[in-house]
């Protein structure tokens, strides 16, 4: 039992090494990420500063200020963790047909990619998470909310991240059966943002619109763990959105095996 869960943290370790790895030929992209981060606080803070000056009241669509603020804090560091180039390296395995190489390892596509993905979450929170968050605390009032509030959003952030992987999974498994992927990367990306919350508050938008929001994943990949955190969900709601999140995160997983067994039949079909 202990030298088979050995077996599996080693494993686990080698993924996340290749993440690490990864990340690292990439330094000036981090670089980049770790100013940009503050800069963009900085724009929105003013600019919602302003807006709040200018109509006189303190709460805007059941946000103040500084929760508005603490908002922006948690959605950036939120991009961070969920963001991901998955559905680019299944599309660049397909295309350049090394797709075989990874088929040929003792472990699925899915679980190994899923693997190094979690395992490159803690370089994000060493090198760009970490920083993020001790900018927000001490210039931008981030405030901690309470240990419960905390436990519960880590819970559903944790949930975010998984969902966003099997989704995005999910998605780019269509580049079996297109030539160009980038497109649909694309508009995968800015539907995920603008629709999780990434742009502006999804209580922001019209009533009618929200109520559509519920029936769809986006918010539970960046929004309601945020939310959790601010306190706009608690007690039994907050258990709901978590619920939410586990029926989402099984659906889009029972896809991926139906689709992905359709895949394999078309990549042999066409001489993969």
């Amino acid at each position: 039992m202990l030298q088979k869960l050995a077996q599996k943290i080693r494993k686990t370790l080698a993924y996340a090494r290749i993440s690490f790895k990864e990340l690292l030929a990439y330094r000036f992209e981090v670089a980049t990420w770790v100013f940009i981060g503050p800069i963009s606080l900085a724009v929105y803070y003013f600019l919602w500063k302003a807006i709040y000056s200018y109509t006189g009241v303190d709460v805007i669509k059941g946000y103040t200020f500084n929760e508005l603020i603490s908002y922006y804090i948690l959605i950036q560091l939120a991009g961070m963790f969920v963001w991901t180039a998955l559905d680019s390296k299944i599309s660049e395995f397909v295309r350049r047909g090394t797709l075989v190489v990874r088929l040929a390892r003792p472990i699925t596509l899915f679980k190994s990619m899923f693997l190094e993905e979690i395992g490159g979450l803690g370089f994000v929170a060493a090198v760009q998470a970490a920083p993020l968050l001790a900018i927000g605390a001490a210039f931008f009032g981030l405030k901690f909310t309470g240990w419960l509030p905390l436990t519960l959003a880590a819970l559903s952030f944790a949930l975010a991240v998984i969902l966003n992987i099997i989704f995005v999974f999910f998605v780019g498994l269509s580049a079996f059966w297109v030539t160009r992927y980038s497109g649909i990367k694309h508009v995968r990306n800015g539907i995920v943002v603008f629709l999780g919350g990434g742009v502006i508050p999804l209580a922001y938008f019209p009533k009618i619109w929200q109520n559509i929001f519920n029936f769809l994943p986006f918010q539970y990949m960046l929004y309601v763990p945020i939310q959790i955190y601010l306190g706009k969900y608690v007690g039994l709601s907050a258990l709901y959105v978590i619920a939410a999140q586990i029926f989402w995160i099984a659906f889009f997983y029972a896809l991926i095996q139906l689709v992905w067994a359709r895949a394999m039949a078309h990549f042999s079909a066409v001489g993969g």
